[in-house]
């Protein structure tokens, strides 16, 4: 479902921060196989999690799937979107967005049903424009889209 906010062809990659086991990044990665210049990175602390997603890497032959084993904070994240789910609270993902990644880019959030009250928390912290759109997946889920400026 989030393949229809992503301009593959006017980028060449996506993030996924907090990956864990692999949502929604691989799934990103699969549907972006054959695009030779697209690539799907993924930033996990945990080493289990990270032995799992190059597991599946490996199984499925995801060759332009990047996966980075330790915290986003030692990388310099160059990249066009930024997805997450269950990463952190909104207003620590957007600082985390504006601080880390080196250029505008979108940010993708899947939110669950508190996903307006976790929009006017964040919006206290900092000034943010955003649309906002309802899960396929789940009828009480939203997804966040953010244009990060630098």
């Amino acid at each position: 479902q989030l393949i229809k906010y992503i301009d593959f062809k006017n980028c060449n990659s996506l993030s996924d921060l907090g990956s864990g086991a692999g949502f929604p990044g691989i799934v990103l990665s699969i549907f972006f196989m054959d695009v030779l210049t697209f690539h799907v990175k993924l930033y996990e602390k945990s080493r289990v999690k990270v032995k799992f997603l190059n597991s599946l890497k490996d199984k499925l032959s995801l060759n332009q799937l990047l996966i980075f084993d330790n915290d986003y904070q030692y990388h310099k994240i160059d990249t066009n979107y930024v997805v997450c789910r269950a990463f952190k609270k909104l207003s620590e993902v957007l600082r985390i967005s504006r601080e880390t990644i080196q250029k505008p880019h979108k940010l993708i959030v899947m939110l669950g049903k508190s996903a307006q009250d976790e929009i006017n928390k964040a919006s206290k912290d900092s000034f943010f424009k955003y649309k906002l759109f309802s899960s396929i997946t789940q009828s009480e889920s939203k997804i966040l889209l953010v244009d990060v400026k630098k």
